[in-house]
C-alpha cells in the first residue's frame, strides 16, 4: 500500500507540472477474462493438483488524464467476479484388502467478488504511426465475498460421495488479511474509434492460500487450500462519456 501510495503521489506531481496541456475523460468499462492457470501440480508421491481456468467478469469506471501524446494516466474503481476450479486427486496407497486402488478425487469451483482500484500509466511510444499503447500498473484490491463448491468421488463408489458449499471466511485468525492485495498488470490498448478502445492485460498475483476452518486453542496444522483465480487475462472495452 506504501509503494502504491508513493506511485500516485509521483504521477499527482507529474500531471499538476502538465496541467495546461493535458485534459480528463471519464468511462466505463465492461470486461471478461480468464481466471487461475492451466497447471497440475504434484503435491506429494499420492496427491496432485489439477488447475483449469474459469471465466471472470468485471465493471467500472475509469478516469483519464491525458498528460501528453505519449503519456496519460487512468484511475479506475471496479467490481470484478474471479473464478477458478481444481480437481484434487488422492491415493490411499499401502493398503493389502486387494480390492484394486483407493482414489478419491474432488472437483472444486471457487468464485470470489472482489473490489479494485486500478492505477495505471498508458505509453503511447509511436502517436504518429500507431495509437497503440503499453499498460503498467497496480491495483489495490478487497474480496468482499466467496464461495468454494466441492463434490467428491471415490475408485470403490458409485456417484458423488461428498458435496457441498462453503461460504468464504476471512474472519477466522488463519485467513486475516489475504482478502487485501496488491496486484501489478500490464498489458496493451488499440484505439478503435474516437470514444472506443479496447485493452488486454495480465494481472500477476500470487495464489490466495486459504484455510477451511479455525483449529481454535490446539496444536492443529490446518491445510491450506490454494486459490489462483487473483491472476489470469482481462479483456476490456472503455467507452469514453
Amino acid at each position: 500500500m506504501v509503494k502504491y501510495l508513493a506511485f500516485a503521489l509521483i504521477l499527482f506531481s507529474i500531471t499538476s507540472s502538465n496541467g495546461q496541456s493535458s485534459t480528463w475523460t471519464i468511462g466505463v468499462k465492461p470486461g471478461i477474462g480468464l481466471g487461475g492457470i492451466n497447471s497440475t501440480i504434484q503435491e506429494d508421491n499420492e496427491t496432485s493438483n489439477k488447475y483449469r481456468h474459469s471465466v471472470n467478469l468485471s465493471a467500472g469506471i475509469r478516469v483519464n488524464y491525458r498528460i501528453s501524446k505519449y503519456l496519460s494516466v487512468n484511475l479506475d474503481g471496479e467490481w470484478q467476479r474471479i473464478r477458478d476450479r481444481r480437481t484434487r486427486v488422492s491415493e490411499v496407497t499401502g493398503l493389502v484388502d486387494g480390492l484394486g486402488p483407493f482414489i478419491f478425487t474432488t472437483n472444486f469451483r471457487n468464485s470470489f467478488q472482489r473490489l479494485q482500484i486500478p492505477l495505471a500509466l498508458h505509453f503511447c511510444p509511436f502517436p504518429e504511426k500507431s495509437n497503440v499503447y503499453i499498460i503498467n500498473g497496480i491495483m489495490p484490491s478487497l474480496i468482499i465475498n466467496g464461495k468454494i463448491v466441492f463434490k467428491t468421488s471415490n475408485t470403490r463408489s458409485t456417484g458423488i460421495t461428498d458435496s457441498g458449499k462453503l461460504n468464504a471466511d476471512f474472519d477466522i485468525p488463519a485467513n486475516k488479511g489475504i482478502e487485501r492485495g496488491l496486484i501489478y498488470f500490464a498489458g496493451f490498448g488499440i484505439p478503435l474509434a474516437k470514444r472506443f478502445s479496447v485493452e488486454l492485460i495480465y494481472q500477476f498475483n500470487k495464489p490466495i492460500q486459504y484455510s477451511t476452518f479455525d483449529p481454535g486453542n490446539t496444536f492443529v496444522l490446518v491445510p491450506v487450500y490454494p486459490i489462483r483465480a487473483n491472476q489470469g487475462f482481462m479483456f476490456s472495452v472503455i467507452t469514453r462519456l
